[in-house]
């Protein structure tokens, strides 16, 4: 069954509040910051989400990709290009939509399993270690200082 787009965005927004509030403590009136970043995560993974409902992509394979472009911004901020290294930003501040959509459609089109509770949480830690790394190696190239890509692996 296909939702609306509304029905989708009103379940999401309510469900999110919900999560936040419930999980990390985390009002939306207090939190102007966390209420813009959440704003633009539910709005646009809604929309993700309804063009997705009846396709044959999995709530996994979006997982995949979210792992993927946290790889790819990682590798973005370790270049010593001006333009990837914002461009690498930016996939890290939007590439949070997917995560967020993965588990909307999981959850309406009741395929929600425990691998893709793990591969959520693995694909977390991949961009998490690829942001670091590649800020390590961003900092090692502006410096120069050797001992910053021992100190990258050590703390990675």
């Amino acid at each position: 069954m296909t939702m609306k787009y509304n029905a989708i965005r009103k379940t999401h927004w309510s469900a999110q509040k919900k999560k936040l509030k419930k999980e990390f403590g985390i009002d939306f009136k207090n939190s102007p910051y966390t209420f813009f970043k959440a704003a633009i995560y539910i709005e646009f993974s809604a929309i993700i989400v309804f063009f997705l409902q009846s396709s044959s992509i999995s709530p996994n394979t979006i997982t995949s990709f979210y792992a993927l472009l946290g790889i790819i911004g990682g590798f973005f901020i370790a270049s010593n290009d001006q333009n990837l290294i914002v461009f690498g930003l930016l996939i890290f501040f939007f590439k949070g939509i997917l995560d967020w959509s993965d588990g909307l459609l999981a959850r309406l089109n009741g395929s929600t399993t425990e691998l893709g509770g793990l591969l959520d949480d693995w694909a977390g830690y991949i961009g998490q270690l690829s942001f670091w790394i590649g800020f390590g190696f961003y900092v090692f190239n502006e410096t120069a200082k050797s001992f910053l890509i021992y100190l990258i692996f050590k703390y990675s």
